[in-house]
This record gives C-alpha cells, sequence and structure tokens, in this order.
C-alpha cells in the first residue's frame, strides 16, 4: 500500500458536472444530496425510506438533485453577467428575519448557531447559500416581472378571448 496514501488522502475535489467551465465538486452534490433526503425523510417519513430502497427511485433522485444543481449554477453565473447582487446589509436582514432563527418573535444568536451546526453549515458557508438563494430569487423575479408581448401575440389573445361559439341541444 506504499504511495496509496496520495491518492487517498488527496486535496483534489472530484467533479460531478462541469458547468460552462465551472465544476460542481462531488462534496457540493452530496450535502445537497443529504440534504435533500433529509427533507424528505422529515416531510415523508417511513415512507421515503422504502421508496428510497428501490434503486431506480434513488437514482432518479439523485438525478434531480444533480439537475437542480447544474439549473442553479446557471441561473447563478446568467445573475452574474447581468450584474445582478445581493448586499450585505439585504442579507443580514433575511436572516435576521428568518423565523427559524427566532424566540419569541426575535433573532436568537443561539438557536442560530444550533441550527447551522445541525444542518452541517458554518455560518459563512450558511451566508454564501442564503446570498446564492436571493440572487437567484432577484434574477427569477426580473424574470417573470418582464412581462410583454409581440403585437401578433397580443392580437391573437384578443381574437381567441373575444371569440364565440354557438351551440344547441337536443332533447
Amino acid at each position: 500500500f506504499a504511495g496509496v496514501g496520495g491518492y487517498i488522502n488527496s486535496d483534489v475535489e472530484t467533479a460531478v458536472a462541469d458547468v460552462n467551465g465551472e465544476e460542481i465538486a462531488l462534496s457540493t452534490f452530496e450535502q445537497a444530496f443529504q440534504s435533500e433526503r433529509s427533507r424528505m425523510e422529515a416531510q415523508l417519513g417511513d415512507a421515503f425510506n422504502q421508496l428510497a430502497s428501490n434503486e431506480e427511485y434513488l437514482r432518479s433522485f439523485r438525478d434531480s438533485v444533480l439537475t437542480r444543481l447544474i439549473n442553479d449554477k446557471l441561473l447563478e453565473q446568467k445573475s452574474q453577467e447581468l450584474g445582478i447582487r445581493v448586499s450585505d446589509s439585504e442579507l443580514r436582514k433575511t436572516i435576521i428575519n428568518m423565523n427559524e432563527f427566532s424566540v419569541g418573535g426575535q433573532f436568537n444568536n443561539e438557536r442560530y448557531q444550533a441550527i447551522l451546526l445541525q444542518a452541517g453549515f458554518s455560518p459563512e458557508e450558511f451566508r454564501t447559500y442564503m446570498r446564492d438563494q436571493l440572487t437567484r430569487q432577484q434574477f427569477s423575479n426580473a424574470v417573470l416581472g418582464s412581462e410583454f408581448a409581440l403585437e401578433s401575440e397580443a392580437s391573437q389573445f384578443l381574437s381567441i378571448q373575444n371569440e364565440t361559439r354557438d351551440a344547441r341541444s337536443l332533447e
């Protein structure tokens, strides 16, 4: 086994996907998978464990987690390209207002630290995660909020909306 330690203890991170030159690390995927699995177990209980025992379902579940990570990375890249950014004050305000970290309607730092520890996040990792989430949300809101229609689409919609039908019934 001489020399194998270099492979086992290597700092090289395996990538599960490459999105426009940016890699999604195996550790990122595993953390997202475990997080989603825990969420589903909490939501469905033993029913999820039965589903997860099916190899085909588990493969599909893993694929859906990877697809979500790829989509998130694409949204993140587009947000950066467009200059969409979440300020430190907006991020702080969002975290402080999260009900999960409140005791008696007030932000509680001990609860915040305990929940992050339980979820496997450091405060810095959680801030990064929340900043990414809020950035993607801003991007989605910008896209969804930009409603427009071509003139031909508007006239077609209007003609469909004003269409009448004649119906007769035979008794």
